[in-house]
């Protein structure tokens, strides 16, 4: 398939994929926090713990292969096959050592709860080794249009489910089954778009070129999962559930964005990088993203800081107020770690997994100690580890990137330089405002500081950053 072809299809699952997922995700996020006042913090520390040791150990089992479906040059059935019957094998092994595991994690935590959470995963987990292998070829022939019809009837219907289920008292099931029944939503969907069910090969023959650049694939997503809930796993050790749990949702509702937002964006992009393979390109093309999310992402995260108190006391309620603090911090770091995140498609798309890996264990190390340290001083030094270490893996990531690719850390910072600074001054001038107008809680107020914020950003962005303005303005894939 020519360039132009390529970008055409990927421009058109980008906006595809924008509409279908925002659609959704409209949905699901007013439904989620209708879910959330039904749950207590205690709920949501078994929802923050399982979550961590399903995210790792699946990721695990995947051996990398549905990204190196994606990634392959060729692909024809008997090797997809193949693939299959690889990671049902795998899956199988990692479900019955959870299963027999599940007691004595529980355990660690004093948490009875968390052993049938752990077990019911077990079971549940066995079907996605077709949900990633039909993914993976709905991602090579770039049909994002109708996977993403799948995916968004999967998260209304989901999240309904969600709903019922915490209304009617069933506290942190609510969240565990409906995210159980949306891999098998999904499962079924994507199968059915392909009009086949693959039956697993077990002869591996002709897949070590797949193995390895999965395996690099995989290190890194098992250590990025690890790296992710470093903060709740070292945390759960010696908090409260209620401490646990208000942490693990300001967490959870700091980084909803970036967690929706980067699956969008790596679905279309890592597909877009590894069909065009040559590195100029791609680089060329990742400047376009980096230059247009920084222009974004600076601004929506610090705006959201100046309204998690009206939203968490007028939406959630007064037994979640611990988690406002937690929360304000988390988020102005959040810009820099999607930067971050954006160069993994890339790094990926060219071949060179082995770095991705290579930054999440570091990152993993860096992480869990910081925690280690800061977890006696409470909830609040807990997500102040985050402004400790999001910086320093960010140069990380940009000096072990550099080696393989002409990506320079003074590149990065002429695009977000800017938009940081703009965004930072914005957030200064209403926090002043609101002190000095002693402005109450309520959710006139909010919108009008947003209000304000975006007059503020805009104007600012006119007369300092015209010219990156104008390139998000007029912004077009190709």
């Amino acid at each position: 398939m020519q360039i132009d072809d390529l970008t055409a299809k990927a421009k058109s699952g980008f906006k595809w994929t924008v509409i279908l997922r925002f659609s959704s995700q409209i949905i699901t996020w007013v439904i989620s926090l209708l879910v959330i006042r039904y749950l207590s913090p205690e709920d949501y520390s078994v929802v923050s713990l399982s979550e961590v040791f399903f995210s790792s150990l699946f990721v695990l089992c995947t051996l990398g292969l549905h990204e190196a479906m994606i990634q392959t040059k060729s692909l024809d059935e008997t090797t997809a096959r193949k693939v299959l019957g690889l990671m049902l094998l795998t899956h199988i092994v990692v479900s019955a050592a959870l299963w027999l595991f599940s007691d004595f994690i529980a355990g660690l935590y004093n948490n009875s709860s968390l052993s049938a959470v752990l077990k019911a995963g077990a079971v549940v987990y066995l079907i996605t080794p077709w949900l990633n292998v039909a993914f993976a070829e709905l991602s090579r022939g770039m049909e994002f249009k109708r996977r993403g019809m799948v995916e968004l009837i999967s998260a209304i219907a989901t999240s309904l489910l969600s709903l019922v289920l915490a209304v009617l008292g069933y506290g942190f099931w609510a969240l565990i089954a409906a995210n159980f029944m949306g891999i098998i939503f999904r499962a079924v969907g994507y199968n059915l778009l392909l009009k086949k069910l693959l039956i697993p090969s077990f002869n591996f023959g002709g897949t070590s070129d797949l193995l390895k650049f999965g395996l690099t694939v995989v290190g890194a997503g098992v250590l990025s999962s690890l790296y992710v809930g470093a903060d709740v796993v070292v945390a759960g050790w010696t908090v409260s559930p209620e401490i646990l749990g208000s942490y693990a949702m300001a967490m959870f509702l700091a980084i909803m964005p970036m967690a929706k937002l980067m699956p969008l964006i790596y679905d279309v992009v890592f597909p877009y990088f590894s069909a065009i393979r040559d590195e100029a390109r791609c680089i060329e093309m990742f400047k376009k993203i980096m230059t247009l999310a920084s222009f974004f992402i600076f601004p929506f995260f610090f705006a959201g800081t100046l309204v998690v108190e009206e939203f968490v006391m007028i939406f959630l309620g007064e037994k979640w107020k611990l988690i406002i603090l937690p929360m304000q911090i988390v988020l102005v770091t959040i810009p820099l770690r999607m930067v971050v995140n954006l160069m993994w498609p890339l790094a990926r798309g060219v071949g060179h997994s082995a770095v991705v890996m290579n930054h999440m264990a570091i990152s993993l190390v860096i992480v869990a100690t910081v925690v280690l340290i800061v977890t006696p001083y409470g909830i609040n030094w807990i997500a102040a580890s985050w402004i400790v270490t999001t910086p320093i893996l960010f140069v990380l990531a940009v000096l072990m990137l550099r080696s393989r690719i002409e990506i320079t850390l003074t590149m990065l910072l002429s695009l977000m330089y800017r938009p940081l600074f703009i965004s930072s001054i914005s957030l200064a001038l209403i926090m002043l405002i609101e002190r000095a107008l002693s402005m109450g809680l309520s959710i006139f107020n909010a919108v009008l500081k947003l209000v304000i914020f975006v007059f503020l950003y805009a104007g600012l962005s006119f007369l300092l950053n015209k010219q990156q303005l104008e390139y998000s303005i007029r912004f077009r894939l190709s």
